[in-house]
């Protein structure tokens, strides 16, 4: 007997005809709350070209042991109620220390669409998932006949709910394409073998029939794994991932951004961590010598150690000696160093680490070619012309240099950072006009020049990711 088999059978003397449900005051409290409109569909629906992430809280697993320690709940919520399209609880207590006590918490703590994830095999649970604030509940063609399947599904629509159905091979297809599900989840782990493949996606997405909300699940840990997928779904759940995830804002920005973020003028190791934990995926140190955000080399060397392989590193001169450039750039183990200045490509090419050169919007188009092809060159930050100093002036700046970009779009340019008074308010407007590699902000994240506002940064990461 697999532990599937186990489960199942479980679920079924657990819920047999001579079982009832208990309602408990937890339930009680939110059954009131219940929406005529479905919000879990609603939430994965209307905004179905942005990534969607449904995080998991799932207490532990027969596989990997206990997930949830006891004073993680509330902070882990707090991150899924500003990352997550949905919350998916994991209801079953015997293998996975779940309950429908927590989906209620769940629910009453973050006002998210909520899931309840279990074996059901039984109306009474679906009434248990509904009594304690469920939008929708998760039903497993494998463990179900056609008959049971085609039963709760209709009773999650008589309970006003929304069946998830899942399936993870050809003849779990078969049996959801006799029924109208609005939401299908392909499950990537083979639940007898326990392998994972996520090419099951791809193959099974096609097979189904309608036009039904496609979830991907299991296996889903990188953004690399999101981009393999995206164009079969916009919508992941994520569980085992998340629960053991050291910096779980940052592992969700990263999940959702295609833009990367540079956090630019840092000055000590404190912002630098709190950046990286945000989810940047660069850490500007200035050595130019006119800036007030210029750091001394014993705080880069505190920076460096501090963040570690976390993000990378670039660090900022502005015409000054080679010689300087590289031994810093040799002594901090500099990841990329930018050069804000008039250097040319012979300088360029003298440079021990690779290279972030700036130019202004307004930069020639022969500067571009000459550019071009410069081994050593990985990347251009295109800044705002010296002149334009009005925060009122970003949005035309930015209109003004996309229309110059595509007008050039035949002259080789490498991926380019976009930077120039960007702030939480405007970063999704540049990325949306200019479609960047990165996004490069000093000041538009700052309580003072130097300090770095932990919301502000915050805000600006999330904000990068929601384009």
């Amino acid at each position: 007997m697999t532990i599937l088999d186990m489960i199942v059978e479980t679920k079924r003397q657990a819920f047999s005809p001579s079982q009832t449900p208990t309602l408990t005051r937890a339930a009680v409290s939110v059954q009131t709350k219940t929406s005529t409109e479905n919000a879990f569909l609603f939430a994965l629906s209307s905004n179905s070209k942005n990534i969607n992430i449904i995080g998991e809280i799932k207490p532990c697993s027969p596989s990997a042991g206990k997930l949830l320690k006891d004073d993680q709940l509330d902070s882990i919520l707090e991150v899924y109620k500003r990352q997550c399209a949905a919350i998916s609880v994991l209801t079953d207590e015997k293998f996975f220390g779940g309950s429908f006590e927590l989906l209620a918490y769940v629910k009453e703590k973050t006002g998210l669409p909520v899931l309840c994830k279990d074996f059901i095999v039984s109306d009474k649970q679906i009434a248990l998932a509904k009594q304690h604030g469920a939008d929708a509940v998760l039903l497993i063609a494998k463990v179900l006949s056609e008959p049971e399947l085609i039963s709760l599904f209709e009773e999650t629509r008589r309970q006003n709910l929304i069946a998830v159905v899942e399936v993870n091979n050809e003849s779990d297809v078969a049996k959801v394409n006799s029924i109208e599900a609005e939401i299908v989840l392909i499950n990537n782990r083979n639940l007898d073998t326990m392998q994972i493949d996520l090419e099951t996606t791809v193959r099974l997405a096609p097979m189904l029939k309608g036009d039904a909300v496609i979830i991907s699940a299991s296996g889903v840990t990188t953004r690399n794994d999101i981009r393999k997928l995206s164009k079969t779904t916009c919508n992941f759940l994520i569980g085992t991932s998340l629960m053991q995830s050291e910096s779980l804002e940052k592992q969700l920005t990263e999940f959702k951004r295609e833009t990367r973020v540079k956090i630019c003028g840092i000055t000590n190791a404190e912002d630098a961590l709190m950046a990286v934990i945000a989810g940047a995926d660069f850490i500007g140190l200035i050595f130019a010598q006119a800036s007030q955000r210029r750091v001394k080399l014993e705080v880069a060397r505190q920076v460096r150690t501090t963040i570690g392989n976390n993000a990378k590193v670039v660090g900022v001169f502005q015409n000054q000696d080679i010689e300087f450039v590289n031994r810093v750039a040799k002594e901090l183990d500099l990841d990329y160093i930018q050069l804000h200045g008039e250097e040319d490509r012979n300088y360029i090419e003298y440079c021990n680490r690779p290279v972030i050169k700036t130019l202004s919007y307004n930069a020639e188009v022969e500067t571009l070619r000459t550019l071009a092809g410069v081994s050593n060159l990985s990347y251009l930050l295109f800044d705002a012309p010296k002149e334009s100093v009005k925060q009122e002036d970003v949005e035309e700046n930015l209109i003004r240099f996309a229309n110059r970009l595509r007008s050039i779009k035949e002259s080789s340019i490498p991926s380019f950072f976009i930077a120039g008074k960007l702030t939480p308010d405007n970063v999704a407007f540049s990325i949306e006009m200019l479609k960047p590699f990165a996004v490069d902000v000093a000041s538009g994240v700052e309580s003072a020049p130097g300090v770095k506002s932990q919301e502000l940064v915050r805000t600006f990461c999330v904000n990068s990711s929601t384009t």
